[in-house]
């Protein structure tokens, strides 16, 4: 599923949270107005978050623009292979159905042929009888049946093979209209390939630099401490904007009686724990990346509301989900997010698929659990 647009996040994050009735026309009125209000607010946030991407880092941009486009075209290519699949399937079908009616016809012309000799043979024996049998009434009569029965049978058989023919003439150019359109589809389909293994090469370009300037050193520091602090903003903002938005979360179990209990996100091997020195020991990790394959399952470890989707910097494709009693939980580098903002999920469902996005070549799942916007260590929280 893709991301939405502030305006359809707004509103599926305001009617996931309120069920109204159909007669409740006063309550929709005011939901409407807060509906303008929340799209006003996410529509500000987006650009606040795009404002300080673009000013602190160009090159991480890039790499956010090109994941982006990259994203698209793995849904056009999937749409591309669907339409080239259906017309594909139709075109055999019809091939399947053109050769039963040339199996039909064929068959009928060769009953019309022997129709043909039979009433030949009939008419000259026929002849003789009715000449040697003129003062036998009623054999006359059932010769005259006969023939009546044989003309019959033959003008049905050439009735026919007129209609044969005739749904042969439409499904030779219903065949011809789909092999164009197979080849269009497939033609449309190879464009898509190519533009995503230029698009490929191009993050491939981009990482090289991204490890070459991380080599540097410095300048990295400063980069990975402006994503810590955007996405610190972008939490204290989002619990700004959904404290006016009913959650519904009635029946939850609080996270915070959770602990020790939780499912992981996605099993494998640790990259990287909470607490862990990075950049040489100048920053810590405030979560915990998790190996998995590209398009691995990412689950929910509790029952919530997604809160915002959307791209962050080293952070990558990013859900964050919010729960009951002041905690969110937040699933990055992922190849694909299958929820929107407004979704209600539950543990363990799949809320998205594992890969590298936030310009990274280990495939996995990025991990924090916070208070608020303060990252506590998740390690405590799972269960065995």
């Amino acid at each position: 599923m893709r991301r939405l647009t502030p305006t359809l996040a707004a509103c599926a994050l305001l009617l996931g949270g309120a069920a109204l009735g159909a007669d409740e026309e006063a309550k929709l009125k005011a939901s409407s107005r807060e509906l303008e209000q929340m799209h006003a607010r996410i529509q500000a946030l987006d650009q606040e978050l795009a404002r300080s991407r673009g000013h602190r880092d160009e090159l991480a941009s890039q790499i956010e623009a090109t994941e982006s486009q990259l994203d698209e075209l793995k849904h056009a290519l999937a749409d591309r292979q669907a339409a080239t699949t259906q017309k594909s399937s139709a075109l055999k079908k019809t091939r399947a159905e053109r050769a039963a009616v040339e199996q039909k016809l064929a068959a009928q012309q060769s009953l019309l042929g022997r129709q043909i000799r039979a009433a030949y043979l009939m008419g000259r024996r026929g002849s003789e009888k009715l000449v040697l049998r003129q003062n036998d009434a009623s054999r006359m009569q059932r010769l005259l049946t006969d023939f009546d029965y044989f003309n019959r049978a033959r003008v049905a058989v050439i009735e026919s093979i007129r209609s044969q023919r005739a749904a042969l003439a439409e499904l030779e150019q219903r065949q011809q209209q789909q092999a164009a359109a197979l080849k269009s589809a497939q033609a449309d389909q190879e464009r898509v390939i190519a533009q995503l293994a230029a698009a490929h090469a191009q993050r491939l370009d981009q990482l090289d630099k991204l490890k070459k300037r991380i080599a540097g050193g410095e300048s990295e520091l400063q980069q990975l401490k402006g994503d810590e602090q955007q996405l610190v903003t972008l939490i204290s903002r989002l619990k700004d904007l959904l404290a006016e938005i009913p959650a519904g979360f009635r029946g939850d179990q609080p996270l915070g009686k959770q602990k020790g209990h939780l499912p992981w996100p996605a099993r494998g091997k640790l990259l990287a724990r909470y607490g862990a020195a990075k950049a040489e020991g100048k920053l810590k990790w405030t979560g915990i990346w998790i190996a998995a394959p590209e398009g691995a399952p990412v689950r929910a470890v509790a029952s919530g509301r997604v809160a915002y989707v959307g791209r962050l910097q080293r952070f990558g494709l990013l859900a964050v989900v919010e729960h009951a009693d002041g905690y969110y939980t937040l699933y990055g580098h992922s190849a694909e997010v299958l929820k929107n903002a407004g979704d209600r999920v539950r543990a363990g469902e799949v809320i998205a698929h594992a890969g590298t996005s936030g310009g990274h070549d280990q495939s996995g799942t990025y991990f924090e659990l916070r208070k608020g916007s303060q990252a506590v260590d998740p390690m405590e929280w799972f269960g065995k």
